[in-house]
């Protein structure tokens, strides 16, 4: 397994105005982010073809702290389907044509986890009769 454990991540790719980019949110624990932040540097620059002197744009990179993943998670989802969008109160922005997969999430976070965990949880904070 990984140093920083199992992959958790969700990503999208847009593409307005012809301009494609992603985003991608992911757990990197604290003592691991400079470390990420100059591999994806070096990751990014290989996938663009670029040579080891040359450095990316400004700008090209721009690494933060999800401080609200909830909505993160709906800023993300913003080209979905409108009917959808309007269903779950989501803001909808013209997000571009992409070809291929727009966006996806890590296994870790899918619902063969996530639901029997939510079911635990629901479990607990089942309020008990008080004793009397």
């Amino acid at each position: 397994m990984a140093k920083n454990g199992a992959p958790a991540d969700t990503w999208e790719f847009e593409a307005p105005d012809g301009r494609y980019h992603v985003h991608w949110m992911l757990h990197i624990r604290s003592e691991h982010r400079e470390e990420f932040e100059r591999k994806l540097a070096r990751w990014v620059k290989a996938m663009a073809g670029l040579a080891a002197p040359e450095k990316l744009p400004d700008g090209a990179l721009h690494v933060t702290t999800a401080t609200n993943p909830e909505g993160a998670k709906l800023y993300m989802a913003k080209g979905i389907d409108p009917f959808y969008g309007t269903l779950w109160g989501i803001r909808l922005l013209d997000c571009g044509m992409v070809y291929g997969r727009r966006a996806g999430t890590a296994r870790s976070l899918g619902p063969a986890i996530w639901k029997p965990l939510k079911r635990a949880y629901q479990a607990r904070r089942k309020v008990r009769p008080a004793a009397y």
